[in-house]
């Protein structure tokens, strides 16, 4: 049996063609669609209401009213305006650098299919919670019954004036004018109106001067007109009639094979290309799967008004597609007598017949759909869009920015030694005498903050080569804090750097470690207790920033397991915010084996998720106006791709498998990390940021900003002013190249060969920032507790182990089995999806296994199994081998050493996990 041809030649490409449009969905003729943009259209009441109506007020590629919405967090949904929607992208591959291109404006929308009555909800009264099982599309509905509908959240108090509702009406029609249908319709309708009414009154004989010789003459250039409107009449109806054929053929086997032999697939779609008027029996929507671009196969979420319409009696479908496929039989009988006969000699009785026949088929097809239609929407209201990218109303209402001008320079540091030698640093290397690097101390460098003055930033380096003591010099050695120039002076040594810490005695280092707690500075100058027994800040009203007490991220209620998104979870702290109002974070994932940063307001407690690319996200700086952000991301790297490429996954698994996943981001000590810049309202539809350092060709080993092999490293820094940015990189160094490691090992381009730098990155078109001085922010934190001297820390709650039902926002549901080890802590948790779905345009099924151990306090090993397919707008898979994908890694080593694999594709694309010990 030979091949078929390729799908990319000339025959692949046309049979592609023929398949798009035999599987779209216009509407079946002229009248239908008229009918039902009339049953769909907006009344006075909804031009006259500000909030529900009025400008928000869109319309489909169909040209019916809709709404647009974004979910929030909880799963509700918040109208917006389409002018504040952005485009969501199809997967997180980038054909091109997204981080640099003008996003489009544009939504992409799914349709929000028509939730449960109030008559199909099971409910029960407060305190008679019983233990029995409902089925999850029960238990689905009775969340769906405590949620307020579109129409009681956005309803308006108060009804526009008459001249704002005429503004509406126009608005409204101008958008449905600039629809494709809406235009069609338009364009169409005139057409006949104009040409049918030309007709009628020269039958009528109102144009007595066209009478010459007579009105009856066939030589008249009345009865010559007669004919021309006829002819273009026939051929305006031909359009529809024959152009439409072949979808009409299409519904009438559809609905041949629903009605005689229960097609499900069959009658879903039929469902689907009469959405606006029509709504199917049960057999058809219930316990059976649907097509993936199906939109009626579930209750994905409530309606505008919550309340859905029945089923519609099946004999009108019927009549309607028997109505459209008799008009194309009436219009091939009417082109007979058209074009088969002269004007002469043709039947004076045929055009007239057929085209009243013809035109009254497709008329009463369309007051059928018009007269449903109309029940169908006063029942649940216009259409509701949701914006496939789940992102909360404020940022929904905020475009992206546009990409602005950045400079790239590098900050001075100390020459390199060549040796660790005592006495490498010779006057030679550093006339001045104040130390030389090592060349490869990318263990012990880190990038620093500004000082208030904006001119000099804080850099930890490692020195080494000095002298033996007395000499001067002898204090530059080992770990130390240099001070650093931004404007290129020099400090009165004549070197552009200084060192704070070195000479320090050594009794006043001390290790501090990292909890997450709040507390005030407060001088002591004479201290009575504690060490040392000298003046000294003490930390008081600390407070620490958790409660065991307060709602966590997985909570189970009786059978049901539930993710609470707005759950205050800090663990790294990250520092606070501009304006000191906020504190960032990275906090539980949330989405599976996403690692994100957040933000908490101190006194509220509302949590913002500032980052929600599939790559891993730790380091963060936020602007001193509070308005913009700087990340470092392994975003564009494909780092972490294999792993947490497939989006909206529930972050159940994450209970155990956090360590592991936050630690294959690195190569031992080399970082993927690269700095974006986005604005306050982080990541977002097709909104990823500005990369930071796209200076250069991106060539390995080439030492441009962008060169793969210079990688960022913790943490970014503002200047005050609001106009720089200062980060550190590191090169690559062995083991993570060279040796067994298939990467080369670059030489560094820096001076002296040094694998260090601190980059300086500057806004070229920002005006220095001139804000007030920042107010004290509160000792108190409501969310937060006291802390007591000597208290002991509390352990994080955790699920009790057994066997839940995970409910989606939009629609399906999961198993979950968490089961408990010998120390009662969870050791697997095991998640069956079933066309479970939170944004209601991605669908999952299958399933996924953890299982996970700690041999030490920094060792994790998982047992990992994942077979997960999702559908919808992203076709992903996430796979494990049929033995499973086992990681033994440290998080303080990061070496990735695993057996088995794992892959994601996304949308066609194959990302594989890298290999071991690389």
């Amino acid at each position: 049996m030979s091949e078929p041809p390729p799908n990319n030649g000339f025959v692949g490409r046309v049979r592609g063609a023929s398949l798009s449009i035999m599987n779209a969905n216009p509407q079946l003729g002229m009248w239908q669609a008229t009918g039902t943009a009339i049953a769909q259209a907006p009344n006075l009441t909804e031009l006259r209401d500000a909030e529900s109506g009025g400008d928000k007020i869109e319309f489909n590629a169909q040209g019916h009213s809709a709404r647009y919405a974004v979910p929030e967090p909880d799963g509700e949904l918040t109208l917006v305006r389409t002018a504040t929607l952005t485009r969501r992208p199809t997967g997180p591959k980038f054909d091109k650098d997204p981080f640099t291109e003008e996003p489009i404006a544009i939504p992409e929308e799914v349709d929000v299919e028509r939730g449960s009555t109030r008559e199909e909800t099971i409910t029960e009264a407060p305190g008679e919670r019983h233990h029995h099982h409902f089925h999850p599309r029960e238990k689905h509905r009775q969340r769906l019954e405590r949620r307020q509908s579109l129409y009681e959240k956005h309803k308006a108090d108060e009804k526009e004036k008459w001249g704002p509702t005429i503004v509406n009406g126009l608005k409204a029609f101008w958008k449905f004018f600039l629809t494709p249908s809406g235009f069609l319709i338009t364009l169409y309708g005139l057409n006949i109106v104009a040409w049918g009414a030309m007709l009628f009154f020269l039958l009528l004989n109102v144009a007595p001067a066209m009478n010459h010789p007579s009105a009856n003459d066939n030589n008249s250039a009345r009865k010559k007109w007669i004919e021309i409107d006829s002819q273009i009449l026939n051929a305006l109806f031909c359009v529809t009639g024959f152009g439409l054929a072949p979808w009409r053929f299409r519904d009438w086997y559809r609905y041949t094979r629903s009605v005689y032999w229960k097609d499900v697939p069959a009658m879903q779609k039929l469902a689907e290309q009469n959405k606006a008027w029509f709504r199917p029996p049960a057999w058809a929507t219930e316990s059976n799967p649907s097509p993936a671009n199906s939109t009626t196969e579930l209750p994905r979420s409530t309606t505008f008004t919550g309340e859905k319409a029945p089923p519609t009696p099946l004999w009108k479908l019927g009549f309607t597609i028997y109505m459209m496929v008799l008009n194309t039989f009436l219009q091939a009988v009417l082109c007979y007598f058209m074009w088969g006969y002269n004007r002469i000699d043709r039947p004076s009785w045929a055009t007239g017949t057929f085209i009243g026949l013809g035109c009254g088929t497709g008329l009463l097809a369309g007051l059928m759909s018009w007269w449903e239609g109309r029940k169908v929407k006063k029942i649940e209201g216009p259409e509701v869009k949701v914006v496939t990218f789940i992102m909360s109303a404020d940022k929904a209402q905020h475009a992206p920015p546009n990409p602005e001008p950045i400079s790239l320079s590098t900050l001075p540091l100390p020459p390199v030694a060549p040796s660790n030698d005592t006495g490498a640093c010779t006057p030679e290397l550093n006339r001045n005498g104040t130390g030389c690097m090592t060349l490869a101390s990318n263990e012990d460098f880190q990038a620093g903050g500004f000082l208030p003055d904006g001119k000099h930033v804080l850099v930890l380096v490692t020195f080494t080569g000095a002298p033996a003591s007395p000499d001067p010099s002898s204090v530059y050695h080992g770990s130390q804090i240099i001070l650093v120039k931004t404007d290129g002076k020099q400090f009165p040594s004549g070197s552009p750097w200084k060192c704070l810490t070195c000479g320090l005695a050594e009794q006043n280092i001390r290790g501090i470690g990292q909890y997450a707690y709040l507390g005030r500075l407060k001088f002591n100058a004479k201290p009575t207790a504690g060490i040392p027994l000298v003046p000294r800040y003490d930390v008081v009203k600390v407070t620490r920033l958790f409660n065991p007490e307060a709602d966590q991220p997985i909570a189970t209620h009786g059978k049901d397991i539930t993710i609470n998104r707005n759950a205050i979870t800090v663990g790294e702290l990250r520092g606070f915010s501009g304006r000191g109002t906020e504190v960032t974070y990275i906090g539980y994932p949330a989405e599976s084996s996403n690692i994100d940063v957040f933000a908490v307001h101190l006194q509220t407690g509302k949590v913002r998720r500032l980052t929600s690319h599939s790559e891993y996200c730790d380091p963060i700086a936020i602007s001193p106006d509070d308005q913009w952000m700087t990340v470092l991301d392994t975003r564009g790297t494909d780092r972490q791709m294999w792993l947490s490429g497939m989006r909206h996954i529930p972050p159940i698994t994450d209970l155990i498998s956090t360590s592991v996943t936050s630690s294959t981001r690195n190569n031992g000590q080399r970082r993927f990390f690269r700095p974006y810049l986005l604005d306050r309202y982080g990541d977002r539809a097709d909104y990823f940021g500005q990369k930071v350092n796209g200076q250069g060709e991106g060539v390995p080993g080439s030492g441009d900003y962008n060169d793969p092999e210079w990688n960022a490293m913790a943490d970014p820094r503002w200047s005050p002013d609001g106009t720089q940015i200062v980060y550190g990189e590191a090169q690559t160094l062995p083991p993570a190249c060279g040796g067994i490691n298939p990467l080369p090992c670059y030489p560094s381009k820096e001076p002296g060969g040094r694998r260090v730098r601190v980059v300086l990155a500057t806004l070229t078109t920002r005006e220095p920032l001139n804000l007030p001085a920042v107010d004290l922010i509160s000792d108190e934190v409501p969310w937060g507790v006291k802390y007591s001297p000597g208290g002991i820390d509390p352990q994080r709650p955790e699920p009790t182990p057994g066997n839940y039902t995970l409910m989606g926002l939009s629609c399906g549901y999961a198993d979950v089995e968490i089961i408990g080890g010998d120390d009662e802590s969870i050791s697997e948790i095991s998640v069956v999806y079933h066309e479970f779905s939170d944004d209601g345009s991605t669908f999952m099924s299958g399933s996924e296994t953890v299982r996970a151990t700690f041999p030490s306090l920094t060792l994790s090993h998982v047992d990992w199994y994942s077979d997960l397919t999702q559908t919808g707008r992203s076709k992903s898979t996430k796979r494990t081998s049929s033995d499973g994908f086992h990681l033994t890694i440290d998080v303080l080593t990061n070496i990735f050493q695993a057996n088995g694999t794992m892959n994601t594709t996304i949308d066609g694309h194959l990302y594989t996990q890298p290999a071991n010990r690389t």
